[in-house]
């Protein structure tokens, strides 16, 4: 399909004296018929959209549409290389901005976590009555009056990664916003200790 489209699109010279050739045949004949050439033209109708319905049948309109626009894309880019430049230039930005971004966003949240069965991992939480520490990490509300919290004591954590516990390993791990001094300047940062 694609070689015959291809060929139709190659001898379209050819294609177009055919055509002519096919109603000047017809439009003959129907003179021969009638003995009248004016009244043949007359019946047989109006041969430049005979043409066209013609041309529409024979051929692959869309193809055809498609590679003129082709052809006109070359030859605007041809005409005004400066702007051809700036677009190309802003789509390779664009792309590479996209694929940039997704990249990153595929490490942080869709790949899997780097552990062998990430399926298993489990976050700790406590639930009890309200209390003071308001500030603790990790501190929520519940229902019914009762705080949760993700945070607990070393004591606690290590309770748990004993051995008769009923975790197979436990890791605990805290945020800190201590002062860097870097340049002469001091500068509070981000951090966690991980056990």
């Amino acid at each position: 399909m694609l070689r015959s489209l291809w060929l139709r699109l190659s001898r379209r010279a050819r294609l177009e004296q055919d055509l002519r050739d096919e109603v000047e045949f017809h439009l003959a004949l129907k003179t021969e018929k009638l003995g009248d050439a004016h009244g043949a033209q007359r019946s047989f109708g109006n041969d430049t959209l005979i043409r066209e319905d013609l041309r529409d049948a024979w051929s692959f309109r869309l193809a055809e549409s498609v590679w003129q626009d082709i052809r006109h894309a070359v030859r605007a880019i041809l005409r005004t290389p400066g702007f051809a430049i700036i677009a190309v230039l802003s789509l390779a930005i664009g792309v590479g901005a996209n694929t940039a971004i997704f990249t990153v966003l595929h490490g942080l949240f869709l790949k899997s976590l780097p552990v062998k069965e990430p399926g298993r991992l489990r976050i700790i939480n406590w639930t009890g009555e309200m209390t003071p520490a308001t500030n603790v990490s990790g501190y929520g509300l519940q229902h019914q009056g009762l705080r949760t919290s993700s945070s607990f004591s070393w004591d606690a954590l290590n309770t748990f990664a004993s051995k008769d516990s009923a975790f197979e390993s436990v890791g605990g791990f805290s945020d800190l916003r201590p002062n860097v001094v870097a340049g002469g300047r001091a500068q509070v940062v981000n951090t966690y200790i991980v056990s």
